[in-house]
């Protein structure tokens, strides 16, 4: 970015800012203070895109009256316009309004460089049980020069089975807003649960707005889904078979998240509050009511030690006293949930299948230092860590016709632990650990892992 500028008191100079935010100002209070009004903004480099859109994104320009402020809303806009996902370089110049008469008043001039309009690759994702899958990705951008986008995504992973998901999603920002986000999508799952004997295939729409407050981040979404489950073969229990066949799910949900963490590899303070309703029962004949909570936060210690603390909790409950189907019920277990357990081994069975629960709770207490004799190895440190833990969860049935007593007598009867110790990998998104585990206390029908375990996904509690 340059800017041309001989005093503090000439009446032409040209700011610019690039992609990264790099301002080169004089630090001048007189210079910063100086008398500043955006008369037009001019955008140039679209083709594709409508300048409706784009011009959207500089409105606070317009209330600006020094240079301080004219800088301050047009960066603001800029980041805007990097939001919207469809621009590979972005800059704002900032110059005299030639064609007026008024000493104080300039020009925005936006140059942008759009993005190519398909491109794809192959990521790595996460699915429904926190596993790492392999996940091929295409997008098309900006298909109608207002920011929309259409992603098709096919992900597979292969586990004993295959596991594998196709979806077709389409979203649109609102108002030209890049942070409201309207989606409509198609999807098909098919998966098998083998710790629970069965297979099923989801095949479905949903729709959803995505949207921030003071809060946080907030989802509203949709989803409408038919789902036929199967048994794996012919030894899955009399329990499981029960849930066996198609059903109709129709439900709404609402997810918070609000994440005030650092942005190191392993946070060292902040915290990150996820929340999530959901009413199964618009139609369809699954009806329940799900609420869960998690919970993470972190305090920095000397010798560049961190302390983590993990809480997660939900709760699963039946409406208009139909069934709840194992597919909906919580599991628990394995490294990417309760270490030292086999994954989803915790909790009742019934010939060897896990049978799940209507609720669950689950804490994690965790000590990362730097690697002994290595605290740095080279800039690498800071992303791999010892780690020494200590888990508790338990999965409980609880009878809602109980009293209060009775139930917390449940949870309080349930509870699983284990400590162990080991080293923690942060890559991106994801987590590699390999751990030592110790479970401590068990429940009759658990099935442990005590001994090395390894795990790689995206939520570690």
């Amino acid at each position: 970015m340059t800017s041309n500028s001989n005093s503090a008191d000439e009446d032409q100079m040209n700011i610019m800012m690039d992609m990264e935010g790099n301002v080169y100002l004089p630090i001048n209070k007189t210079f910063m203070s100086k008398k500043a009004r955006i008369e037009k903004v001019m955008v140039k480099g679209l083709n594709k895109t409508k300048d409706d859109i784009v011009l959207k994104q500089f409105p606070g320009v317009f209330t600006a009256e020094n240079l301080y402020e004219v800088y301050r809303k047009a960066e603001e806009a800029r980041e805007r316009l990097l939001r919207l996902d469809i621009f590979s370089a972005t800059n704002v110049e900032l110059d005299t309004a030639n064609d007026s008469s008024k000493p104080d008043s300039y020009s925005l001039i936006v140059n942008v460089k759009e993005g190519r309009t398909m491109n794809g690759g192959m990521h790595m994702n996460s699915d429904l049980n926190g596993n790492i899958t392999p996940d091929m990705q295409i997008h098309f951008r900006n298909l109608f020069g207002r920011a929309e986008k259409t992603m098709l995504d096919y992900q597979f992973y292969s586990y004993g089975a295959s596991t594998s998901r196709i979806n077709l999603k389409f979203t649109k920002p609102l108002g030209g807003d890049p942070d409201v986000l309207y989606s409509l999508g198609v999807q098909q799952y098919r998966g098998t649960q083998e710790w629970a004997g069965f297979k099923q295939i989801d095949r479905g729409i949903y729709s959803g707005l995505m949207f921030p407050s003071a809060f946080g981040t907030h989802t509203l979404q949709w989803n409408g889904f038919w789902r036929e489950a199967n048994c794996l073969n012919h030894k899955t229990s009399f329990p499981i078979r029960e849930s066996m066949g198609h059903s109709m799910k129709s439900s709404i949900s609402h997810t918070l998240i609000r994440d005030r963490r650092g942005t190191s590899p392993f946070p060292k303070s902040g915290y990150r509050l996820k929340t999530t309703q959901e009413y199964a029962g618009v139609g369809g004949d699954v009806k329940f009511l799900k609420n869960e909570l998690e919970l993470e936060m972190n305090k920095s210690l000397p010798f560049g030690a961190s302390l983590q603390l993990n809480i997660g909790s939900g709760v699963l409950r039946s409406l208009n006293g139909t069934a709840v189907k194992v597919s909906d019920k919580y599991f628990l277990g394995g490294p990417l949930s309760l270490r030292g357990f086999k994954i989803n081994g915790v909790g009742p069975t019934s010939d060897g299948n896990s049978l799940g629960a209507n609720s669950y709770w689950l804490g994690g207490l965790h000590l990362y230092t730097p690697l002994p004799f290595l605290p740095n190895l080279g800039g690498i440190g800071k992303h791999i860590k010892t780690h020494c833990f200590v888990n508790a969860g338990g999965l409980v049935n609880v009878d809602f016709n109980q009293n209060w007593e009775q139930i917390l007598q449940k949870y309080r009867e349930s509870p699983r632990v284990s400590y162990g110790a080991g080293l923690a990998m942060q890559i991106s998104l994801f987590r590699l650990e390999l751990n030592y585990c110790v479970p401590v206390k068990v429940q009759p029908g658990d099935n442990v892992n005590p001994g090395l375990q390894f795990g790689i996904g995206i939520k570690f509690p």
